[in-house]
């Protein structure tokens, strides 16, 4: 049996402190302060595994959920493995990266392929597609890595990347994305290192779809 863990994050006004500035806000001329709740949700048994709670300015959803699934494995009393799943505001080969490196799997929703997010980088054309690939990510742009776009993933240099090595700063990641149509005209897409044998498309819409249920909790 695989746990399916819902990840999303939730703001909570608190009160007023102007000697907090991590969770203070101004804005037009009223002051409030706001912290940021993010949990980690069993869908199907009901229950929070785990929740990280932070001002607002402290931490943001992404490092929020990598430090969940860090530790996730010593919380885990139960010897699971678990698919994470989580929305837009989690795309990340950072956060792609963490779940790898626990041993787990997710399902994380991207950016469509117009927008300026992953999709973008591969020159996917306006259909559905369900498409596996490995890439070396890097944020080194040498010769080499320009020549072989079929290889490598750039990143920017200001992007968050716990994995890289001061001696090689290369980092080689399967995924798999995925691309299918919604509405007439309207695409969902997802990033995954679900195998595509076991966990066709039919099979993914209907797991992400279970994404819903940290929602209403």
């Amino acid at each position: 049996e695989i746990l399916m863990l819902a990840i999303d994050g939730s703001n909570i006004k608190i009160p007023h402190n102007t000697d907090d500035p991590d969770s203070l806000f101004k804005v037009r001329g009223r002051e409030y302060n706001m912290t940021h709740l993010n949990v980690l949700f069993d869908i199907h048994n009901g229950i929070y595994l785990d929740a990280l709670i932070a001002p607002i300015r402290q931490i943001h959803e992404k490092k929020a959920l990598n430090l969940m699934v860090d530790r996730f494995n010593s919380l885990n009393n139960t010897g699971k493995k678990a698919i994470f799943i989580a929305d837009r505001g989690y795309e990340s080969y950072n956060t792609f990266a963490h779940i790898i490196e626990s041993g787990n799997k997710f399902i994380v929703r991207l950016k469509d392929i117009g927008s300026t997010g992953i999709l973008k980088s591969y020159g996917f054309t306006d259909k559905e597609f369900d498409v596996a690939m490995t890439r070396i990510i890097t944020k080194r742009l040498t010769e080499n890595v320009k020549q072989n776009k079929d290889k490598y993933t750039i990143i920017a240099r200001k992007s968050d990347f716990d994995f890289f090595d001061s001696d090689y700063p290369y980092y080689e990641m399967s995924l798999r994305f995925v691309r299918f149509e919604i509405l007439p005209g309207v695409f969902e897409c997802l990033a995954t290192n679900l195998d595509k044998e076991e966990f066709p498309l039919s099979v993914m819409k209907n797991l992400y779809h279970l994404r819903w249920g940290v929602e209403t909790s």
